[in-house]
């Protein structure tokens, strides 16, 4: 029998590819409950705090994939070009392979609820701030000036978050492959 932090597990990764997919308003507990396979009582012991609790604590779960992501990407890189280009290759690959379905793991989340709700809001303020974060360490540890590595950071960011609903409103990557080369070419004379 599964214990009961598995049962917690479950429910966090099947919010978070529902709300990715469907967003938070469009996914009822009910189907959390289904498609997580997890009792519905352990759905009221390990979040008192109903469905907003589970969207602040997915969000947290969706986020680690992309932190993932950045660190992989700065450990197999050699420069701030390569390292950007990894990061926005790996996520127009991840945007096909779900044929379109699944954007940024918290966008639809962030678009529906915050600053509506705290704890929401807060989850996802940490999330985009750990990834601008690792983003400006990578850069910084593969040679890229200090000064500037927060900006561009930032810059990669949101022109990947845009360049995800560009996409996945055209079901192609075009968008996409052209923030890359935009974000590879803004790093390209500073590290050469």
């Amino acid at each position: 029998m599964p214990r009961t932090t598995d049962a917690r597990t479950r429910t966090l990764e099947t919010a978070a590819d529902l709300f990715q997919r469907q967003g938070y308003h469009g996914t009822p507990l009910s189907q959390i409950l289904e498609e997580s396979g997890a009792p519905r009582g352990s759905l009221y012991f390990h979040f008192p705090g109903g469905k907003e609790q589970i969207a602040a604590e997915a969000v947290d779960v969706a986020s680690e994939e992309m932190e993932a992501l950045i660190i992989w990407a700065a450990e197999k890189s050699t420069d701030p070009v390569e390292f950007l280009g990894r990061i926005t290759g790996s996520v127009a690959r991840w945007l096909e392979a779900s044929d379109y379905t699944k954007g940024c793991p918290i966008a639809t989340v962030t678009l529906e609820l915050v600053p509506s709700i705290d704890e929401v809001g807060s989850a996802v303020r940490a999330a985009f701030g750990r990834w601008s974060h690792l983003i400006r360490q990578g850069l910084i540890d593969l040679g890229f000036p200090e000064e500037r590595a927060q900006g561009v950071a930032l810059l990669a960011v949101t022109a990947i978050e845009g360049g995800l609903v560009l996409s996945r409103a055209d079901r192609s990557t075009v968008a996409l492959r052209q923030v890359r080369e935009q974000l590879m070419a803004v790093v390209a004379p500073v590290s050469g």
